[in-house]
């Protein structure tokens, strides 16, 4: 492959100065070349540029971050196995602001300072934030009990989500179970089932059952858009409430944009 790889460096590089006027006369002609060799050449050069584009590509994000040494790919979960293998690789004991810190940019948030929910707002300087990755929905709280608590819903196209919970800081490894155990209120009930109607099991995961429930979206008027949030980070004293100024860092570490969820989800009231 090197001697392969100097030939054509080579022939790239008489290439160029030939194009540039500055290659000497031959008397030779050149041999002729069978043109399926060609066409076999390029594929070939086109298949190994784009492993290498994707190689790139996916280390594009890759800093001296510690929660971000991670390939790109690997940072990116679209379901809750996936997040859960996300921590699993992040180095531990693994904060909010270490996962937060590790997602991909830009980053899609709805904050909102509506109070009814397992994991409430605490006003409108410390909301209740959606993170959006296309049908997962993670959500996090920047004071209170569930400022130490990731929650997830992956949605299911049909205006229901599948549900679960982690508590953090998380000192080892995780089942891929561990979500859904966690909101188990007894065998046949999550703690979800309070807020989210039409609760009914669907299938398992690593032995857990999986349980879907209604989607609910957050109320537009009850919205904290960017810009505020951004003033609440700028003015947190990391002294005084060091977690939460640690997750709105975090937040802000990288580029943030306005989320939305699906109008077709219905609102708690």
């Amino acid at each position: 492959m090197r001697v392969y790889s100097s030939y054509l460096l080579c022939v790239l590089c008489l290439a160029s100065v030939f194009y540039t006027g500055c290659l000497p006369a031959m008397n030779e002609e050149p041999d002729p070349v069978d043109s399926k060799d060609r066409i076999s050449d390029a594929s070939d050069m086109t298949s190994e540029q784009k492993d290498q584009s994707e190689d790139v590509e996916d280390l594009a994000e890759v800093d001296d971050h510690p929660c971000r040494q991670l390939p790109l790919s690997m940072r990116s979960p679209t379901d809750i196995e996936q997040t859960v293998a996300l921590i699993n690789a992040l180095p531990k004991p693994v904060t909010i602001p270490c996962f937060i810190s590790a997602l991909p940019r830009p980053l899609s948030i709805h904050a909102t300072y509506g109070q009814i929910s397992a994991q409430p707002a605490m006003g409108r300087r410390s909301p209740r934030i959606f993170i959006l990755r296309g049908d997962l929905i993670l959500s996090i709280a920047l004071e209170g009990d569930g400022s130490h608590l990731l929650e997830f819903g992956l949605l299911d196209g049909r205006g229901d989500s599948f549900k679960g919970e982690l508590e953090f800081p998380i000192e080892q490894d995780l089942m891929p179970s561990a979500p859904y155990l966690r909101v188990m209120y007894d065998d046949g009930m999550t703690v979800c089932a309070f807020c989210h109607s039409q609760e009914v099991p669907k299938h398992t995961v690593d032995g857990a059952t999986v349980y879907r429930s209604v989607a609910l979206r957050p109320v537009e008027r009850e919205r904290v858009f960017i810009n505020d949030l951004s003033k609440e980070q700028a003015e947190c004293n990391v002294q005084e409430e060091y977690l939460r100024c640690k997750i709105l860092d975090a937040l802000f570490d990288g580029e943030l944009e306005e989320g939305y969820f699906p109008e077709d989800l219905v609102t708690f009231y």
